[in-house]
């Protein structure tokens, strides 16, 4: 544990808490016990990956999986950035996983990144059936688009995530 203090104090890695509870403020119902770690810049997962170039710009079918942590861990840079607070995720009771929780404009909306262009949202429908945000926010590769309360946002625009939600 004191390792990845000295890794997030020297701002390599970031933590994502876990909360049980996305009620305001979410740092209250965080459990500093349990977190995820993502790597500050994207540049260093892919060059720790040793992954080729090549497989991210043409695609593999061996690929598919580490696309997700990939996306993921761009996400997180990204949120970090735009919204300067600590980042959260949320689990029940080993059903569902919302990958980011974030207070945005004093509302706790649940973020759920695609790295490819499935419409699935299990987690995401469990959250906001359970808690009934004002809505659900997908960050994938596809456009721009609203469905009900749930907003798709490309991963392009999420460093305009807060303005983009304010239209």
């Amino acid at each position: 544990m004191i390792f990845i203090t000295k890794l997030v104090d020297a701002n390599l890695v970031l933590k994502c808490y876990n909360i049980n509870k996305p009620a305001k403020p979410l740092k209250s119902y965080s459990n500093h016990e349990i977190f995820k770690t993502y790597l500050h810049d994207i540049g260093l997962l892919g060059a720790m990956s040793q992954l080729n170039a090549k497989v991210l710009l043409e695609g593999d079918l061996l690929f598919q999986e580490y696309k997700g942590a990939l996306t993921e861990n761009f996400v997180a840079q990204s949120l970090t950035n735009t919204l300067d607070h600590p980042l959260f995720y949320w689990t029940s009771e080993g059903k569902a996983e919302v990958d980011f929780v974030a207070d945005i404009d004093g509302d706790n909306l649940p973020l759920e990144v695609k790295a490819g262009s499935t419409k699935k949202k299990k987690s995401l429908t469990t959250y906001q059936e359970k808690y009934k945000p004002k809505r659900g926010i997908r960050l994938s590769p596809m456009n721009i688009a609203r469905d009900g309360e749930l907003i798709n946002i490309p991963l392009y625009g999420i460093d305009e995530l807060t303005r983009l939600l304010a239209n």
